[in-house]
């Protein structure tokens, strides 16, 4: 198809969680929106899984969330903070029509909310490259330089870009966005699968130099995992990966690890060595970046699918509302001390005390966060 003379109300690059949310709002508000992707398809991917209240109650809002659970997530209940031998047990409240949180599998939230966006109307097209943009005399983006499955280059223009392409943006590179904040590399973790094990709900187990849980989440699976310090991950899991995830889980609950230990995981364990956490600027002239794009943390909080959500929320409420201005207040409203309190956990140098007022920290600003929900526009155009 030519592309070439085209315009769209809103190109969005990436088509993951925060683009493919971002293009189903835009496109569910009436917006002509085209969403972009290089992958050939959109599946299984590196994920903290948990969603926090806010991502859930915009799901719900959203009708995803019944059909998640529909799919084979299991629903969470009640969450545990495993503290050496403190365990601080909380009940989860219900979420809409959910009786607690949700942690699906990427191979079904990501082409969940594709669906929803085409069905909005967004415009998809997969093997699609973003290779740069135009602008106008004042450095306002005007459109949007792609390279289709074929190898052709061909300009569309666009009244609004939106990266969506992860914390290694090339739309963020392309805009100059600014770089506004940056945390050092988190630590390292490993994670996998694993079948027959109850949900307890989402259990965090921490201990000094290491933090391991469990979460229930699609298929009768728990993602179970370990983080440390990046100079004891050589030692700890090289010499036997699923040993030394077992061990870490081990340190605190012995009957779990010795089940992991028996029944091994049922895919392929998954490394993450670490990254800088980062914030740029939110939007521009013609632009804005949602999810890892524009603020990315450590997997340490597991805020990360929330953060893309909100983020997708965010930029709709702005842009049908009072402007890419009031996404950007609202983004950095609580980010740069969450951003810092996350790099705080991940740097794993914090006694157990320390570790417990951050936490109690993170969780105030989720509060916040929900009741930043409740007073924002609510897009509940039907799918």
């Amino acid at each position: 198809m030519n592309m070439r003379h085209e315009t769209f109300d809103a190109i969005v690059v990436g088509a993951r969680v925060a683009g493919a949310a971002t293009a189903m709002l835009l496109a569910r508000g009436g917006a002509r929106v085209l969403l972009v992707d290089s992958a050939d398809r959109i599946g299984d991917t590196m994920s903290t899984h948990a969603l926090m209240r806010p991502a859930v109650t915009l799901l719900d809002r959203w009708g995803l969330a019944e059909r998640l659970v529909s799919e084979g997530t299991a629903v969470v209940t009640r969450t545990s903070f495993q503290y050496g031998r403190e365990r601080i047990e909380i009940p989860m409240k219900p979420v809409g029509a959910l009786p607690g949180l949700i942690s699906p599998r990427r191979w079904l939230l990501d082409p969940m909310l594709l669906e929803a966006a085409v069905a909005a109307g967004a415009d998809l097209r997969l093997s699609t490259a973003f290779e740069g943009v135009t602008t106008g005399p004042d450095g306002t983006v005007t459109g949007a330089i792609l390279r289709n499955r074929l190898g052709q280059s061909q300009t569309v223009r666009c009244r609004l870009l939106v990266g969506a392409d992860g914390r290694l943006s090339r739309v963020a590179a392309a805009v100059s966005a600014a770089m506004l904040e940056v945390t050092p590399r988190g630590a390292a973790t490993i994670y996998g699968y694993v079948d027959g094990l109850p949900n307890e709900g989402n259990r965090w187990m921490f201990s000094p130099g290491l933090q391991a849980g469990l979460i229930p989440t699609t298929a009768g699976l728990h993602c179970v995992f370990a983080s440390c310090p990046q100079g004891d991950f050589r030692a700890r899991f090289a010499p036997d990966a699923l040993a030394g995830l077992v061990a870490a889980i081990a340190v605190t609950d012995q009957e779990v690890a010795a089940h992991i230990a028996c029944t091994g995981p049922v895919e392929r364990l998954t490394r993450f060595a670490g990254a800088p956490g980062h914030i740029r600027a939110a939007a521009g002239k013609g632009w804005a970046l949602v999810g890892d794009a524009g603020y990315f943390k450590d997997p340490a909080t597991a805020h990360g699918i929330s953060d893309a959500l909100l983020d997708a929320h965010r930029l709709a409420a702005a842009v049908f509302g009072a402007g890419l201005r009031a996404y950007v207040q609202s983004r950095n409203a609580h980010g740069f001390e969450f951003l810092q309190l996350t790099a705080k956990i991940g740097a794993m140098d914090w006694p157990l005390d320390v570790l417990k007022v951050h936490h109690q920290r993170l969780s105030s600003i989720i509060n916040a966060e929900s009741a930043e929900l409740a007073d924002t526009a609510d897009l509940r155009a039907a799918a």
